[in-house]
């Protein structure tokens, strides 16, 4: 569905995860490097990086109409969160891994070795357990779900993401709800610069 539009998404897309991916890892890296990566912002990042990414992918195919289009332009931004967010987490684990190296005198050698036995773990046990929990109980809101059990597994940060891009794109998302989260976050920052004083 998206055919006609292949070139200026994948353009626009690639910018936007240089562009976002610079932000968010430094931000999730420099929160890693200060607290620890259990205190970084990735869920925030998460949210902030689908809502530019479905009102991008929303601009570029407002003119194409249809469910399939429709569709297809939230799985596009939904991609483009997803290496975004790719881009944010590996920013949290390198700085994580670098500070905690620095507090035990690891070489970098020795830090690049427990990296590459760490992606060879990861790679070899989370499919096979994604791949489990799909077949026994199943992800709510799957389209190709089929009624394994009565509680699929809800998967809320997954919905929430999906949710958003439905709602920029199809343009029935409340901004003023968002308008009053940021005057919230906003209002924390200035309070937060103020008692610093």
């Amino acid at each position: 569905p998206l055919n006609d539009l292949a070139l200026p998404l994948v353009v626009t897309g690639v910018l936007y995860i240089l562009i976002a991916g610079l932000l968010a890892a430094a931000v999730c890296g420099y929160m890693a490097g200060l607290i620890g990566s259990s205190n970084s912002p990735v869920s925030g990042i998460a949210i902030l990086t689908v809502i530019g990414a479905a009102f991008i992918t929303g601009m570029i195919g407002y003119k194409f109409t249809g469910p399939d289009t429709g569709q297809a332009l939230i799985a596009f931004a939904l991609l483009v969160t997803t290496v975004v967010l790719a881009v944010a987490v590996i920013g949290n684990d390198n700085l994580q891994d670098l500070k905690t190296g620095q507090l035990v005198d690891a070489t970098p050698w020795k830090q690049q070795v427990a990296l590459i036995i760490g992606i060879l773990a990861g790679s070899l046990v989370v499919p096979p357990v994604l791949e489990l929990l799909n077949n026994s109980n199943g992800f709510a809101g799957d389209p190709h779900y089929h009624a394994i059990t009565q509680q699929p597994l809800p998967a809320p940060q997954a919905t929430l993401i999906s949710t958003l891009a439905k709602g920029v794109i199809g343009g029935d998302l409340d901004w003023g709800l968002l308008g009053i989260g940021a005057l919230v976050g906003l209002g924390l920052v200035v309070a937060d610069i103020v008692l610093r004083k």
